[in-house]
């Protein structure tokens, strides 16, 4: 898939998304790692629970959660430093996407 086609396939995805939020939780996945618990207790709020410590703590029926890799794949680096995956793309797709996508990068405050 080329770049601009990923951008469509966002930009579609995005515009799923109502304008007004009320119905639904935006999860920026940056927050989730730089800022785990007030994003956490955000979700849990949003979703009408009360927030747990045991929330903060990923399992699968009860037992520890590592991920979600049916394949086996580890990329521990990159989710514990999501600013490590903006580094593994040129100059020239990083700015295909910041102008294609920019009113959706925007919306979820992301900085251009």
């Amino acid at each position: 898939m080329s770049v601009e086609q990923y951008c469509l396939w966002v930009k579609g995805r995005n515009d799923l998304l109502p304008a007004e939020n009320a119905h639904v939780f935006i999860l920026r996945y940056e927050d989730l790692i730089e800022n785990t618990e007030a994003t956490v207790r955000a979700m849990a709020d949003f979703a009408g629970i009360g927030f747990q410590q045991s929330l903060l703590h990923p399992t699968k029926n009860g037992t520890p959660w590592s991920g979600n890799s049916s394949r086996g794949i580890i990329r521990q680096e990159i989710y514990a430093n999501p600013a490590r995956a903006r580094e593994q793309l040129s100059a020239d797709t990083i700015k295909t996407i910041e102008t294609k996508l920019a009113g959706m990068l925007s919306r979820f405050n992301y900085s251009l």
